[in-house]
């Protein structure tokens, strides 16, 4: 699985680069954090996560968005604004015990586990979870 990382594979041509990685990508996880929050939701029509935001919506729509909370309180509140309009119901995905200190690594793992069969039945559909759990122990 490839994946495009905004703050990680942008250089200078910021809008170029965020279009091409949307474009490339086959769903897009939304990392739900009070700042992200505010920013799409937020009056500033230049701020790059709104547009970002707004872009994978126009070419995914809300099936083809994950949205994970990256703290507890992310996951109690719901969406609002902008994101509530586009998303819905969209659940939310708790990732947020992954980012805390004192949890077990074999918790994180199962946590990551969790999200990569979600990512993989956003992107695939059912049918593609259904055979990856068939085959999770061969080599193909």
């Amino acid at each position: 699985m490839c994946s495009f990382i905004d703050y990680k594979e942008i250089t200078n041509q910021i809008d170029e680069e965020i279009v091409k990685g949307i474009d490339q990508s086959l769903c897009m996880l939304f990392f739900l954090t009070e700042a992200s929050l505010r920013k799409v939701n937020g009056e500033d029509g230049t701020d790059y996560v709104k547009r970002e935001f707004k872009y994978a919506f126009k070419k995914f729509g809300p099936k083809k968005i994950i949205v994970v909370a990256c703290d507890e309180y992310m996951v109690k509140t719901p969406l609002t604004g902008l994101l509530s309009f586009n998303l819905g119901t969209n659940l939310i995905f708790d990732l947020s015990a992954a980012f805390k200190e004192d949890t077990p690594q074999g918790e994180k793992k199962i946590l990551y586990d969790e999200l990569y069969q979600r990512i993989m039945t956003t992107i695939y559909g059912k049918m593609r979870k259904d055979f990856e759990l068939q085959h999770e122990n061969k080599v193909l």
